[in-house]
């Protein structure tokens, strides 16, 4: 788990943006600028829809389909082009409600507007309120004397958005809130039998060229039609006259929060994508680091113990076979070389040790106070068949000092050096440990472990091109209250037993149980037997038991012969182990402070990680209590093409009142002049709870969670003010502006 913790802390702080990795709606093309929408009084069939540029010059015309009134165009050129459409005496419009179609008039000429380029396909419907956009965007070029341009024409696309709550261009006339917003336009046509939907349509566009309706009959009739539809709208009357609501924000605000979405947008998926790629690449790297310590560790003690036994036999030289290995030491006085051989594969090292550690006396001696060292230098096989089997060398290499200073019921160890294997190469500036003992009652010189605490652990190395630098501190450690009875050096006791009938009576009713010095009774598993006969195996037991315990606790309960004599028991075999395990210290509050680089990318910082229910965790294989914590990162992600980030984030995985598991998250990040905050709180899963997002300008993402899915309620604002709310648009998360755009989340 620690070695992606630094990985983990990013990933976590990239979802607590919320916003994902997507945007826009357009896809890519090389020929052509590809154009298509669907237009609509009714639904215009077989139209003529026309591509003109900025001067009215025409680019491309073509029919609309006599389905479902949608056209495609693809226009060799870049800017802004006007669409319109036009009937004939080969075009209907059909009545999508009743499928009634009727005949086109010639007179039809409702126009949209859009800014192509060539590469990029985009939807572009031709409905009533796109006509108005176009009349508001000709009369903003006519006021400020200036030309067709995009920013022209998104002013006047979000002015008009704002006002009915869709994108008058890129929505769909014909789903949703846009098509009752033409429908309603349809029941005011309808209302006055004189007017067509192209005679209501050019009344708004008139009444709404100036950004607001000046007391045009026509605005109270569709604000009338729009309530009768159950729609809401952007706009307020006074005295008649219809004009945006006042607190509404400025276009100014809808950039900034356009922009705001798109840096959590672009640095959410630029830091979700590259600690994917490097988490998996880590991940590699170390799954391809063939170092393997435990191996190191044990071989250097069987290393000391040969020669222990050859001091003790008087001799310079011994070789023992160990697992098809055979193991050589040599030397005297404290100065010894090893060999280790397997077939034709030879390892050779050196160790020196001090005198105290060898001889009758070394056990009486090992406790007392003083300070003990061993340097080593040398190969030693991996071992691992499976690493070796794929193309790993089999030779590990370890050069290093190990010194021990010892008290009686303390040991601190220290070891420095280095261990190279395969493509890896570590230097262990400094790894500090205390072994605790507990006095031994029965045997003062032979005190009993308790626990390992690990003090720190500085380390610098490089694995498959990644090199880290880092020191972890253990700060402090707690005690779990169900290990602290049971802990340090534990005993277990094994053992097989047999009822059995001496006269050959048939067996009845066979059981065996052994009853524990704490009253804990345990069960035999019949194993074997025969009429008369049943053998049963015990479990392992914790204790050491001497045989006359054992055969005065063990019970045949309603074990009975068919002769009605008395059925004997006998222990056949018994066996004991102990085992070394910690007494329930475990590590509450850890610090790392280090460095993860490639080549390209660097992840330098501080993590600090505190584990809050040591004490009362079970931590039995079968628990399913949940650990709580306290994680903490602070530094700096730097990233190929991307701006230094400084990047902070907390998580409190805790239990609420209700006893159920609960996230609480904070992030910030900055780059360049972007400063984001973030904070969450959020269940197990991460599917229910609330996000916001905040920008130092203002600028909030409230985002409300429900089994994983955005609730309506969630919203975004600039300094209180509404730009946008959340919403789902064919299972795709999307923000809907309050200009009438929209933009996907992910």
């Amino acid at each position: 788990m620690k070695r992606n913790l630094l990985l983990s802390a990013v990933t976590a702080c990239a979802m607590v943006g919320i916003v994902g990795c997507g945007g826009g709606s357009s896809s890519a093309s090389t020929e052509s600028a590809d154009v298509s929408g669907v237009a609509v009084d009714d639904l215009i069939l077989n139209g003529i829809v026309e591509a003109s540029d900025a001067s009215g010059k025409l680019l491309e015309k073509t029919r609309t389909s006599d389905k479902d009134g949608s056209y495609q165009l693809a226009l060799d050129y870049d800017g802004v082009v006007t669409l319109t459409v036009k009937c004939d005496n080969a075009s209907k419009m059909l009545n999508a409600e009743t499928n009634v179609s009727a005949t086109c008039p010639t007179t039809m000429n409702l126009r949209s507007i859009a800014d192509v380029a060539k590469g990029v396909a985009q939807e572009v419907h031709i409905s009533p309120l796109s006509e108005v956009v176009v009349a508001r965007v000709k009369a903003m070029v006519q006021e400020n004397a200036g030309s067709l341009d995009a920013k022209t024409l998104e002013q006047a696309r979000s002015e008009i958005g704002v006002m009915f709550g869709v994108d008058p261009i890129a929505d769909s006339p014909v789903k949703g809130t846009y098509a009752d917003v033409v429908q309603a336009i349809q029941n005011v046509a309808n209302a006055d039998k004189t007017q067509s939907v192209l005679d209501v349509t050019q009344a708004l566009a008139e009444a709404l060229k100036d950004g607001s309706a000046d007391g045009e009959d026509v605005m109270g009739s569709l604000v009338e039609a729009m309530a009768s539809e159950n729609l809401t709208n952007n706009l307020t009357s006074n005295n008649g006259v219809y004009t945006p609501p006042s607190n509404l924000a400025s276009m100014t605000d809808f950039e900034a929060g356009k922009a705001f979405m798109e840096a959590l947008r672009t640095q959410t998926t630029t830091t979700t994508d590259f600690v994917d790629t490097e988490e998996a690449k880590i991940n590699t790297a170390l799954d391809n680091t063939l170092i393997n310590l435990e191996y190191v560790g044990n071989t250097l003690s069987m290393l000391v113990d040969n020669i222990q036994l050859m001091t003790e036999a008087g001799e310079t030289t011994l070789t023992k076979e160990v697992d098809g290995k055979e193991y050589t030491v040599a030397g005297s006085d404290g100065a010894y070389t090893y060999t280790i051989k397997e077939g034709d594969t030879t390892w050779v090292g050196k160790i020196s040790l001090p005198a105290v550690l060898l001889g009758d006396s070394a056990m009486d001696e090992v406790f007392k106070s003083q300070t003990l060292t061993l340097n080593a230098e040398g190969d030693m096989p991996l071992d691992d068949a499976t690493a070796v089997a794929q193309g790993a060398e089999d030779n590990q290499a370890f050069a290093g000092t190990i010194t021990t200073t010892r008290t009686l019921t303390n040991t601190q160890v220290t070891i420095t050096g280095k261990v190279t294997s395969n493509a890896s190469d570590y230097e262990v500036k400094e790894l500090s440990a205390n072994v605790v003992y507990r006095e031994n009652p029965l045997d003062i010189n032979e005190p009993t472990f308790d626990y390992l605490k690990l003090n720190k652990l500085d380390l610098e190395g490089v694995i498959d091109g990644y090199t880290i630098d880092g020191l972890l501190t253990v700060n402090a450690y707690e005690q779990n209250n169900a290990w602290k009875a049971k802990g340090g050096a534990v005993t277990t006791t094994e053992m097989e037993a047999y009822v059995e009938c001496e006269s050959g009576a048939e067996l009845q009713n066979p059981s065996l149980t052994f009853t524990a010095p704490d009253g804990t009774v345990y069960n035999g598993g019949k194993t074997w037997g025969n009429d008369s006969y049943q053998g049963f195996e015990f479990p392992a037991i914790d204790g050491d038991f001497d045989w006359d315990y054992v055969v005065n606790h063990l019970s045949i309960g309603n074990s009975t012969c068919a002769d009605d004599t008395t059925p004997r028991f006998e222990v056949d075999y018994m066996d004991d182990e102990e085992k070394i395990t910690n007494s329930g210290y475990l590590p509450s509050d850890t610090t790392f402070v280090g460095t993860i680089k490639s080549t390209t990318a660097q992840l330098e910082g501080t993590i600090q990680a505190k584990w809050t229910n040591i004490p009362t965790i079970d931590l039995s294989d079968e628990s399913t209590d949940e650990k709580l914590y306290d994680v903490s990162f602070s530094g700096k992600l730097q990233m190929p093409e991307r701006p230094e980030t400084l990047t902070t984030l907390s998580v409190h995985h805790y239990l609420d009142d209700k006893k159920e598991v609960m996230n609480k998250v904070t992030a910030s990040y900055s780059y360049d002049a972007t400063l984001i905050n973030s904070t969450g709180t959020l269940d197990d899963k991460l599917e229910n709870g609330v996000v916001d997002i905040t920008s130092k300008s203002g600028l909030k993402a409230h985002i409300s969670l429900k089994d994983a899915e955005i609730e309506p309620t969630s919203t975004l604002t600039k300094d209180g003010k509404l730009l946008g709310s959340f919403e789902y648009r064919d299972d795709a998360a999307v923000i809907k502006y309050a200009d009438g755009s929209f933009e996907t989340l992910f």
